[in-house]
């Protein structure tokens, strides 16, 4: 299941808004930012001659096509802004996708 159905499971669920499932997923993917970056890396399944090796091409996992609204306080802003530095992540929405990805229920992350 995709992140966006994900989220919106999780968002139903709990009687959030996006912005508030964001700093919550943001928050959880502090402690795990070490093992949530290196699940985000993508690279081609076949590892051939022709082809980079895993980890060197594509874009990071949750990154998809299907975008949501998340309406910070400037406050929030600055906060995620040092996580998208501290990540090496290339933006905010970049940051918010592999949280996202990694800490919604049904994905690996298990600091609860």
């Amino acid at each position: 299941m995709g992140v966006a159905k994900r989220l919106e499971r999780f968002r139903k669920d709990k009687n959030l808004t996006v912005t508030e499932v964001v700093m919550l997923m943001a928050d959880k993917s502090v402690g795990v930012m070490e093992e949530m970056l290196q699940y985000a890396v993508q690279g081609p399944k076949v590892q051939t001659s022709l082809f980079a090796p895993k980890g060197v091409a594509g874009p990071p996992k949750g990154t998809g096509s299907e975008q949501r609204q998340w309406a910070p306080r400037p406050e929030d802003r600055q906060v995620m802004a040092q996580l998208v530095e501290m990540s090496g992540l290339v933006n905010e929405s970049a940051y918010i996708a592999v949280a996202l990805n990694y800490c919604l229920p049904e994905k690996p992350c298990k600091k609860d």
